[in-house]
């Protein structure tokens, strides 16, 4: 979705009978972001500090 259709969709909620909700998702960026792309390619990049990596994995299903 893109800012303008969201700006529409929100001028015309009322008239739609809907409300939207919007989230704000921080600290997250997409695998197809700039700094997600270019972190790893340099080491001296500015970008290596953005990202943490670690060799733990979480079963999220048993980790509740």
């Amino acid at each position: 979705m893109t800012n303008q259709s969201l700006k529409q969709l929100r001028s015309e909620d009322k008239t739609r009978g809907i409300r939207v909700l919007q989230d704000l998702a921080t600290g997250h960026t997409s695998i197809e972001h700039e700094w997600f792309t270019h972190f790893h390619k340099v080491e001296s990049n500015p970008y290596t500090d953005y990202y943490v990596w670690c060799d733990l994995r979480v079963d999220f299903q048993t980790a509740l």
